[in-house]
């Protein structure tokens, strides 16, 4: 029995001076960790943020050591350093774990008064990350509308904090951030206008509020700014099917249609040349030839014959398409529609501006600014009626029973039109039906959804039957809500790049729920 405690005793031996060595060398990094964030205190948050490499390459570390270390060092150093510790958490975690005490750190900088402008940019903006959930986003996106909806805040930090609110806040908080930001192309100042114009397509909502307008005038400048809105006004082009089409097209159109250059499109275009020809030859009436209409039949052709999936849109119809993807704009607040080449309002929007005005159902809008409306195409006057909340716009309208039309002035504002039309049906039985998936349908179904449970819906039916599509990520936000966690629900194939799979990436909010989808 005593030979085998004295062999034992090397092996403690060993072990505890493991222990010691290890614990040394933690302690050691923990320091490191330390003096790190006091240097970088000591700096303007620019050079600062180098620091942030510094911290990184500690990967000798364990989590729990970095993350001791971060906090027991947050606790001693200014604003510079604990935003520089509010970041390294934000990295070290996987899928925002450690967003809770992140934002625990940055908010008090944000709201923070007394601190520098620059110090509260960087707080703003880091609030904006979109690995913040849950309780973390809540807490961010209260701080951030704090300065979103203060009116004598710096203009700058307002704007940074509603690109962070957009990208952190609930659909309610979206709302009130994009409202803010187009508020600034109404400035007098114009560099709040162009400020507000390039924050509108960070956000990804350029096209609507006259933001392109200003960013068009812009791209021209050889400027940082101009370099920006020129960039930005590309990846917009970019991203639309039409404008896609039209590139594949451009060098084409005239030799298909017209000349017939030598090559391969001699030969791939020889029907339609010929077509072209017989058509200036015969069609009787050529006044009414368009080359434009004639390239959009064509191109429309091209797509129908591939498969049924896919579709050509002009231009009109793409913006057309762009506005059922955003459902929220600027105007009057009205359904309309143009009965006998008279443009009517069939319903005024509950609590908008033309219901607060007191239009009526039935009612015909005569003039929009001067412009008769009468006759004209009902896009322009809905066009016309469109802009920037805030804005004023003044209507003639006239009325069955009034002797003569009346002049009626109204503000625009921003209207939401909804993406989801919901009801309980007999049987307690909730219904659903996705028009689109818009950018904010998910969240959308889940709140029609929440409501229909607490009125006691047992069971429920998603119709999406006329659904026109949208956006992937919002389908997958719908898909999200019944499916448990890592389900695979779609995957992409192109010939552009790899395979892309879109798993469910949450617990379900209504796993048990019976379920119908109409299609």
């Amino acid at each position: 029995m005593r030979s085998k405690r004295l062999l034992a005793l090397p092996c403690m031996l060993i072990l505890c001076g493991t222990a010691t060595r290890f614990a040394a060398a933690q302690g050691d990094d923990a320091a490191r960790v330390g003096a790190i964030l006091i240097e970088a205190d000591r700096l303007p948050i620019d050079k600062a943020w180098n620091y942030l490499a510094r911290l990184r390459d500690l990967d000798s570390m364990s989590e729990d050591a970095m993350l001791s270390a971060l906090q027991s060092t947050g606790d001693k150093v200014g604003p510079v350093g604990r935003l520089l510790v509010a970041r390294s958490l934000l990295d070290l975690g996987d899928d925002g774990l450690y967003g809770a005490k992140a934002v625990d750190f940055a908010k008090p900088i944000l709201v923070d008064k007394g601190a520098s402008a620059e110090i509260r940019l960087a707080a703003a903006a880091l609030l904006g990350d979109r690995t913040l959930v849950g309780a973390a986003s809540a807490n961010a996106s209260e701080a951030l509308e704090t300065v979103v909806t203060d009116d004598t805040a710096d203009p700058a930090l307002r704007l940074e904090s509603a690109k962070s609110l957009f990208r952190v806040g609930n659909t309610r908080s979206r709302r009130t951030a994009k409202t803010t930001i187009q508020s600034f192309l109404m400035s007098r100042e114009r560099d709040l206008q162009v400020n507000g114009a390039l924050a509108l397509y960070e956000i990804g909502d350029g096209f609507q509020g006259g933001a392109r307008a200003i960013l068009e005038e812009l791209q021209s400048q050889p400027t940082p700014t101009g370099r920006l809105a020129r960039a930005y006004l590309e990846s917009e082009k970019k991203s639309g099917d039409l404008e896609r089409l039209e590139r594949l097209l451009a060098n084409q159109r005239m030799s298909a249609l017209r000349r017939g250059d030598a090559g391969t499109s001699d030969d791939d275009f020889k029907v339609l040349r010929e077509l072209r020809r017989l058509i200036d030859t015969a069609w009787i009436d050529k006044s009414k030839l368009e080359d434009d209409a004639l390239v959009e039949s064509a191109a429309r052709g091209m797509l129908e014959g591939l498969d049924k999936f896919s579709s050509y849109l002009s231009s009109d119809q793409y913006a057309r398409f762009a506005f059922d993807l955003n459902r929220h704009y600027g105007g009057i607040g009205a359904f309309v529609r143009v009965e006998n080449d008279m443009f009517m309002i069939t319903r005024p929007i509950y609590s908008g501006p033309a219901y607060k005005a007191g239009l009526l159902s039935g009612d015909f809008i005569l003039k929009v600014d001067g412009w008769e409306t009468t006759s004209q195409d009902q896009d322009e006057i809905i066009r016309r009626l469109k802009g920037v909340p805030g804005t004023d716009v003044e209507l003639e309208v006239m009325r069955n029973g009034w002797p003569e039309p009346q002049n009626v002035k109204l503000a625009r504002a921003e209207i939401s039109v909804p993406s989801v039309n919901a009801e309980m049906l007999p049987g307690d039985i909730g219904y659903a039906e996705l028009i689109t998936f818009a950018s904010d349908t998910s969240e959308e179904l889940r709140h029609q959804l929440e409501t229909m449970r607490q009125k006691g819906a047992k069971a429920c039916i998603i119709d999406l039957r006329s659904n026109t599509g949208g956006y992937l990520r919002q389908a997958q936000g719908v898909a999200e809500l019944f499916l448990p966690r890592d389900k695979l629900i779609v995957y992409t194939k192109s010939s552009l790049g790899p395979e892309e799979k879109f798993f469910s990436s949450g617990d379900a909010i209504f796993p048990d729920l019976p379920l119908v989808v109409l299609v």
